[in-house]
């Protein structure tokens, strides 16, 4: 068993050697020796902070879109991120390897240095727990609108895509077969590729749109809660109006998952007076969008086949997994 942080040779083979330069805000980056990244940064600095403590293989992936996903909805460009491995000590140091290659690419996808973070083994945790803090840059040139009563809330994509991946991640091939089919299987390679909010945050920032927020732990439903709290509006959503795949439905059906309830990065809510020509311009873009609900006075509302009823938060249904 491992234990404690990386050696220098460690260090260098195994994270060092796969970060790159790559953004020219960054003066000082990862090293050994450097406890501080340096950035040469102007206007608005937008900072967020998210972990992935559930057992998954794409956890490299996960950490660095859910915290660039952030920055995309507050109308920003992510630059940078530090990145904290604790691994327990039955871990090795490929499964380290693997979290930082899988995190570098995707910060290399998304144009995102990886400017330096922490690494050990402890017997503190009993599984990976990757933790990012990203900063990015507030985009001056979007104006955010109040919400107004009678505006529409439309999502993109569908839920539970990230739920989809974390659950299929437990089971192999062979046990997926005896519940999903081969359309289901192939559908379910593409939900990698549906991660990040980029490309509507880019649309979104140039359309008339209220407010833009990200749905992620507590899913959908979480994500109308703090978006109304946020904003400090009510809202009534059609929970049949929810837009979700069939391969997801199967595979929370399977470990008993609410895909209302549960963790959908990827998607993205957003107000607006007048939805269908924003609509049509994401689903020109191959980005399929929804509208689920409406702003109304004061009361968070959710209409299923029970009759209407107050949203709350509520812990995510992913943690049902032991």
């Amino acid at each position: 068993m491992l234990s404690g942080k990386l050696s220098d040779k460690e260090l260098t083979e195994n994270v060092l050697k796969i970060i790159k330069r790559r953004r020219k805000e960054v003066l000082v980056g990862a090293g050994i020796g450097l406890d501080c990244a340096e950035l040469d940064m102007s206007g608005k600095l937008l900072i967020t902070s998210d972990p992935i403590t559930a057992s998954c293989s794409d956890a490299g992936v996960l950490a660095v879109d859910i915290n660039a996903n952030d920055i995309y909805a507050s109308f920003g460009e992510p630059l940078a991120l530090e990145l904290i491995i604790l691994a327990p000590v039955n871990a090795s140091l490929d499964d380290i390897k693997k979290i930082v290659f899988d995190a570098e690419r995707r910060a290399e996808e998304l144009n995102i240095e990886i400017v330096g973070g922490h690494t050990e083994f402890t017997d503190a945790v009993n599984r990976m727990v990757v933790c990012v803090t990203m900063v990015g840059i507030k985009k001056s040139s979007t104006a955010t609108r109040q919400p107004k009563i009678g505006d529409s809330i439309v999502m993109t994509k569908y839920a539970a895509i990230e739920t989809s991946i974390i659950l299929s991640g437990k089971l192999s091939l062979d046990e997926m077969k005896d519940f999903l089919n081969n359309k289901d299987i192939a559908e379910l390679a593409l939900f990698r590729d549906m991660l990040s909010i980029k490309k509507e945050a880019e649309i979104l920032a140039e359309e008339n749109i209220g407010i833009m927020h990200d749905i992620t732990e507590g899913g959908v439903l979480n994500a109308v809660n703090e978006m109304c709290r946020g904003g400090n509006f009510g809202c009534k959503i059609d929970e049949s109006k929810i837009p979700v795949k069939d391969v997801s439905l199967k595979l929370c059906d399977k470990f008993n998952i609410d895909f209302k309830k549960s963790v959908s990065s990827g998607s993205v809510l957003f107000t607006a007076s007048e939805p269908n020509n924003v609509i049509k311009r994401l689903e020109k873009e191959g980005i399929n969008a929804t509208k689920i609900g409406e702003i109304i006075p004061e009361e968070i509302l959710s209409k299923s086949d029970s009759g209407d009823k107050i949203i709350q938060s509520e812990k995510d249904e992913i943690f049902k997994i032991k």
